[in-house]
């Protein structure tokens, strides 16, 4: 078996106000699965990928696709982390507060980017 990331992603219909609660009830952690699926095996750590592969599972990891539910608050980095998140690129295709996107304006990207 092999390790997917899951992507934590907020439709545009929800920015900016609706961002954060939206991802926070997206993620894995925010409500008990009322049946489990056996072969999917949710990781926090390298030992429980390990383990997912040596139990054919399929490990998933827990990513965000653009760093909208953050907003200018780094200290949400940590509140993620503790509902599974191990991966953020900072833009999907918006600009936000980390970083500009592929459809911001011209003059907020970098020279060549």
């Amino acid at each position: 078996m092999g390790v997917l990331g899951v992507a934590l992603y907020v439709e545009d219909k929800h920015l900016p106000d609706r961002s954060l609660p939206v991802a926070l009830d997206r993620s894995p952690c925010s409500k008990p699965r009322s049946k489990p699926i056996r072969v999917l095996f949710f990781c926090r750590t390298f030992a429980e990928i390990e383990a997912a592969q040596r139990d054919q599972k399929i490990g998933l990891i827990l990513t965000m696709e653009g760093a909208e539910p953050l907003g200018s608050d780094l200290h949400l980095i940590s509140i993620f982390y503790r509902l599974g998140l191990r991966a953020i690129s900072l833009t999907h295709a918006r600009e936000n507060a980390a970083a500009a996107g592929e459809f911001s304006p011209p003059a907020v990207r970098r020279p060549g980017a």
